[in-house]
């Protein structure tokens, strides 16, 4: 990433990519669209001068429901490029979309035109003005989509770039974490840019790149990690409808993407679909996949490596890291069985349930603090008390660090199993459960217990044709 230190707001990112290389591709969909950077940088002018002409100001939040797709990246660029973008779930109810729009103080919704949903509920009831996309049939020299009221009219040269400040917010994103009410994130222009520049040199990322997006990009990860960061180093992102095992295959050969992204429970799919189709080992333009947001069990790691010939690389993040905390390197580097591995850029540590920083090898909660960690929670005083230490963000986790600094998670604070004044680590029990070649799912909690006040119990899922004996 080209000079990544100097630029700390979203619009530049893209705009540096468009200067250096304004013909070569930003994104495409398979069979469809493609969208060159100057282009990108066209749509990113027209979305400002139409938040302009509905006075949304820089720090107004204006929620985006949209499907997963290209319209969808490009609308994710330009607001945070403008105002504050709030990306929400297109699945969500009609509660939660009240509760997002409520504690967000969303100004402006983003939907597609004739689209019903929720989303158009609430901000009807509400008052809240609603700017309806219609897509276009353009391809890398058009527009691809307008807003309903607002024509295209070409605005390389109509909008001069404000000025945003590296402490201007750029996104807001609500999460519940796994044991507590929604919260709100909210990450700055640095915050963000410092994470890309970190997923960038951890990826060694460059214009030669492709990405392939399948994740929800409602999600930090669909935003930095496969977003902003492929468009920061120049590279190009694939976007897809969303998770299809099948196309996953289709894409591979036709667009081939150089790396691919996913969480476990994707990643099971693909093999899955490998498995029924009787396919062993696959030719790829692929480099290395990733995995993210959960524990990625040792056996799935060698199967996905035996199949793709690429190393699969686990990563350690969270939104309020933005989202990117630890990450495996690629080869030639080790890797270690268990870790994910070592910091990309944040400080980490292990801190005690007295708040002192413990040594190497010692089990504690895993704290960490850099330019990436969101500054606390919006408007929850109580939730910033709890999460916050001497300056250190905690994050729930526990684990320890090697003597080499890598990175290893034993489990969560609160599902800790406190049996008889012991406390165990669900995860832990998970892992080794997980290596019996006979059981496909495991799920380790506590049971109230007369004596030791809690105990241990297991529920487990056995592989098709297989039996507990």
């Amino acid at each position: 990433m080209e000079n990544s230190t100097l630029i700390s707001d979203t619009y530049s990112l893209i705009a540096k990519s468009a200067e250096r290389a304004p013909e070569s591709i930003a994104l495409e969909t398979f069979g469809h669209h493609s969208l060159s950077f100057r282009g990108l940088l066209r749509h990113v002018h027209y979305i400002n001068n139409c938040l302009q002409a509905l006075s949304i100001e820089r720090s107004d939040r204006v929620a985006i429901v949209l499907p997963g797709g290209i319209e969808m990246a490009v609308v994710l660029a330009g607001v945070s490029a403008s105002a504050v973008c709030a990306p929400l779930n297109p699945g969500f109810q009609l509660k939660e979309f009240a509760a997002c729009f409520d504690t967000m103080n969303i100004k402006l919704l983003i939907v597609a035109s004739g689209h019903e949903s929720h989303a158009r509920q609430v901000a009807d009831k509400n008052n809240i003005l609603i700017l309806e996309l219609i897509q276009h049939n353009s391809g890398s020299s058009g527009m691809l989509f307008s807003f309903e009221g607002h024509p295209d009219q070409e605005t390389d040269d109509a909008w001069k770039h404000s000025f945003i400040l590296p402490e201007d917010l750029a996104i807001v994103l609500h999460t519940s974490g796994t044991t507590s009410q929604p919260k709100i994130v909210p990450l700055t222009h640095l915050n963000i840019c410092t994470a890309v520049r970190y997923v960038c040199d951890a990826l060694s990322l460059g214009p030669y790149d492709r990405c392939l997006c399948m994740m929800p990009q409602f999600h930090i990860g669909g935003f930095v990690d496969l977003l902003l960061a492929p468009l920061a180093s120049g590279g190009r992102v694939i976007c897809a409808p969303g998770i299809n095992p099948e196309l996953f295959f289709e894409l591979l050969t036709k667009c081939r993407p150089t790396w691919y992204q996913a969480v476990p429970a994707t990643l099971a799919l693909i093999l899955a679909h490998a498995k029924a189709l009787d396919i062993k080992q696959v030719e790829s333009s692929l480099r290395f996949i990733r995995s993210v947001a959960a524990p990625l069990p040792s056996q799935m790691l060698h199967d996905l490596e035996a199949l793709f010939q690429v190393p699969v690389i686990e990563t350690f993040g969270m939104t309020e890291a933005a989202p990117l905390i630890t990450t495996n390197p690629l080869p030639p580097e080790a890797r270690k069985p268990g870790s994910v591995g070592r910091s990309v850029g944040p400080d980490v540590a292990i801190m005690d349930d007295a708040g002192t920083l413990l040594h190497r090898g010692e089990k504690g909660e895993i704290v960490i603090k850099g330019l990436n960690v969101m500054s606390g929670y919006e408007n929850n005083h109580l939730a910033n008390d709890q999460s916050f230490a001497q300056g250190w963000f905690r994050t729930g986790d526990i684990g320890f660090l090697d003597d080499e600094d890598y990175l290893f998670i034993t489990g969560r604070l609160k599902e800790m199993i406190n049996r008889g004044g012991e406390k165990i680590s669900p995860n832990e029990i998970d892992t080794v459960l997980l290596e019996y070649p006979d059981i496909e799912e495991v799920m380790v909690f506590a049971i109230p217990h007369a004596i030791l006040g809690e105990d241990i119990a297991v529920a487990i899922v056995m592989k098709s044709g297989h039996t507990t004996s």
